[in-house]
């Protein structure tokens, strides 16, 4: 324990030191999960990353041209592991110190027009395998502290502002998710959280789940990733903030 506190004193604290750049939370989506190189795509004939996406993020329109629906995403990386021309490639989710701190201004700004002084958020797991949980629940220890911008966890979703969907909506919780939508008061940011919540994929509508949370409630944000990285969460909140203020 001395040691440690020791380390902590003479290298000071330290993150990551990774960045995406400054355009990162203004970046296309298509960009977030998988970037293309469009020369080595075009010259490819096999397109074989989309025949072997298990659950039809990659597909071909009517020209061949390969299309990306990122809330099918499971980052399963077939695509790029079978792509011959090395096409394909994922996007990392470390932003790093620099562009973390930039964003958190920004959304300190946004959550106290809005908020006046914070954002509540009620999550609700509908039937995921807790992946997304376990990366909901890192936002809030000491390297992310989420609190730090006015952001903290209820457990009544009458005192909540946002409700945080994880899970593809099985048969079993539908009815209360719809009860918990019903109990959260107006304005309300509802944000579906990871792959399975934001499309169903990979498991879709079938015996046990019903499908995307969107087929049952309006969804304001989506932040796809199986599980998305906890910066992704923060940015996810960031434009769930900004969203409410258009």
């Amino acid at each position: 324990m001395l040691s440690m506190f020791k380390n902590m004193i003479v290298n000071g604290s330290f993150t990551e030191k990774k960045s995406l750049g400054a355009g990162f939370f203004n970046a296309d989506a298509k960009e977030r999960l998988i970037k293309f190189d469009e020369n080595k795509c075009n010259a490819c004939a096999s397109k074989i990353c989309a025949k072997v996406c298990p659950f039809g993020a990659l597909t071909l329109d009517g020209k061949g041209k390969v299309e990306f629906y990122q809330l099918k995403c499971i980052q399963c990386r077939m695509c790029e592991d079978n792509c011959p021309a090395g096409a394909v490639s994922f996007t990392d989710f470390g932003i790093g110190s620099a562009e973390f701190n930039a964003a958190s201004e920004k959304l300190e700004k946004e959550i106290k027009k809005i908020f006046s002084r914070s954002l509540h958020i009620r999550q609700l797991d509908a039937g995921s395998c807790n992946a997304c949980d376990h990366e909901m629940i890192s936002i809030c220890n000491p390297v992310f502290d989420i609190s730090r911008f006015g952001i903290d966890f209820v457990a009544s979703p009458r005192h909540a502002d946002c409700l945080l969907i994880t899970g593809p909506v099985s048969w079993n919780l539908k009815e209360a998710l719809i009860r918990t939508i019903e109990a959260t008061p107006d304005p309300k940011i509802v944000i579906a959280l990871g792959t399975c919540a934001a499309s169903g994929a990979p498991f879709d509508k079938s015996y046990a789940n019903y499908g995307g949370a969107d087929k049952l409630v309006p969804v304001d944000v989506y932040i796809p990733g199986c599980p998305p990285h906890p910066y992704a969460i923060i940015q996810g909140l960031l434009k769930a903030v900004g969203a409410i203020c258009k």
